[in-house]
């Protein structure tokens, strides 16, 4: 990437004064999100020296931050002062270079799944620094909010789906990162689209449940994109890597990535956490746009069929915690989109939920707080959703009824994770000490994904990663069929055994 014109300088250095005061009065915050940073390092050390997993704060997605910011991020001033902001790493740069050669090569899995490895989009890739810098500059207020809620809301009608025989939606979650060279291929999404598309009879409607990579940006101000681009520049000429900073991920690895042949299905996407790093723009800036025009640009929308109604809900936009890592539908100052569902004609309806963000943990534990859970209990007027489908969570997982998404109550909603449609992961070992998924052992999950990709004489990086995938749902008056499909396989890995009616 070429280093900044004299006029993006300028606006670097911009962006540089006014985050270093707002830091100055956001210290407070600023201190808890460095607390989050040093117990998801604890996660990842832990991992890298074979202890059972035992630090319950934080997420082991961010465990590799602090190590970056103190040891590989540029020195020049004009990024340095990042680092200033939080606690120093504890992982010795000793023990870090003793990784090399699995960072390099087949990489860690940690327990969920998370795959530590240098390969492009595994958590190592130097590109997720991005996403931690656009995050930050989001909490100083230099990267602005999209305006997805105003007041008042935009008149959304439910889509009234016309009484066929069946309605058939095929559903993918983070599944945003564009085709990318995995080792001689176009890597997952490319492969999941292609087999979207060889489904017979295709799907009616596409849904996709949010993140888009690195940060889902777009339409972001020029001061920002020109610090962004600098410290890409910055971090090549120090390290010799070539990573470069893409201004406009959500239209390069969603839109010009989605379906391309006709007839399209008609098209939806949520937002997410990943978007919420650069404020959401980017996804303002696509919906109600082809393939998207059936959302008349909003972040959520319902779909009414038979006795069947589809509540899909942005999740990632009031989202309080750090990194925007569990979701929510509104606050204690915005209830717009949790009065929109109320207002809903749900009476005789049993209700599917769409959202990016989860309402257990992978292995089909209350998210702690249950904030997503109370909210979609008070959207629907004092009831769960019969089904619930959600990505974040890099994996297929089908629960059983017996998964409880609160401690309060038994909720009874049967719960799908989907969020495995791109990004590389390895078997998550949900169970410390059992590896081979003795499913009958847990009734609470009926299905994880776990179907090695690899194959003997393939890239070393692909030895500890699974298939992605996908879910197809059919509905029809009454009924229901769910199929779990897996990358490469033309028949479902997994099928409802018993249509609901």
């Amino acid at each position: 990437m070429p280093p900044l014109t004299a006029e993006q300088l300028v606006q670097a250095q911009t962006v540089k004064v006014r985050a270093q005061a707002s830091a100055a009065t956001k210290e407070a915050l600023l201190a808890e999100i460095g607390a989050f940073l040093v117990a998801s390092e604890a996660q990842l050390r832990e991992l890298m020296e074979n202890q059972p997993p035992v630090t319950t704060a934080g997420n082991i997605y961010a465990g590799s931050v602090l190590y970056w910011i103190h040891n590989d991020l540029p020195k020049d001033p004009l990024f340095h002062w990042i680092a200033d902001l939080f606690p120093p790493t504890q992982i010795p740069t000793s023990t870090y270079q003793a990784w090399q050669t699995v960072w390099r090569t087949d990489g860690k899995v940690a327990t969920d799944g998370t795959l530590y490895a240098y390969g492009t989009f595994s958590q190592l890739d130097p590109h997720w620094d991005f996403s931690f810098v656009l995050y930050l500059l989001n909490v100083l207020g230099e990267v602005p909010k999209a305006d997805l809620f105003p007041t008042p809301l935009p008149k959304i009608d439910p889509i009234a789906w016309p009484d066929n025989p069946t309605l058939t939606i095929a559903i993918i979650g983070d599944w945003g990162t564009g085709p990318w060279d995995d080792c001689g291929t176009q890597g997952p999404a490319a492969e999941i689209m292609q087999q979207l598309q060889s489904l017979k009879p295709a799907p009616d409607l596409l849904v996709h449940l949010g993140d888009v990579y690195y940060s889902g940006t777009g339409n972001l101000p020029d001061k920002v994109v020109s610090f962004m681009k600098g410290l890409a520049a910055a971090m090549n000429k120090q390290s010799g890597s070539d990573v470069q900073f893409m201004p406009n991920e959500e239209t390069t690895r969603l839109i010009d990535a989605w379906w391309k042949t006709p007839p399209i299905p008609t098209s939806f996407t949520l937002n997410s956490n990943h978007e919420m790093y650069s404020g959401a723009n980017g996804l303002l800036g696509v919906l109600g746009k082809p393939p998207f025009t059936a959302q008349k640009s909003a972040s959520y929308f319902a779909i009414n069929y038979a006795d069947w109604v589809i509540v899909a809900l942005d999740s990632g936009f009031f989202s309080s915690a750090f990194f925007n890592m569990e979701g929510a539908l509104g606050d204690p100052q915005h209830q717009q989109q949790i009065e929109w569902v109320q207002k809903l004609n749900l009476a005789g309806k049993k209700v599917i939920a769409l959202t990016h963000h989860t309402a257990l943990t992978d292995d089909a534990q209350p998210i702690e707080g249950t904030q997503l859970c109370d909210d979609m209990h008070s959207a629907l007027n004092g009831r769960d959703p019969d089904y619930w489908y959600w990505g974040h969570i890099h994996n297929g997982i089908v629960y059983s009824a017996a998964a409880s998404m609160t401690p309060a109550r038994s909720t009874g909603t049967l719960c799908r994770c989907v969020g495995h449609a791109s990004i590389p992961f390895g078997p998550a070992y949900f169970w410390q000490g059992d590896k081979t998924y003795p499913l009958a052992t847990h009734p609470d999950i009926e299905y994880v994904s776990s179907t090695s990709i690899y194959k003997p004489g393939d890239c070393p990086q692909w030895k500890n990663r699974v298939r992605n995938g996908f879910a197809v749902i059919t509905l029809s008056p009454g009924g229901i069929q769910e199929d779990f499909y897996e990358q490469g396989q033309t028949t479902p890995v997994w099928s409802s055994k018993n249509p609901k009616a």
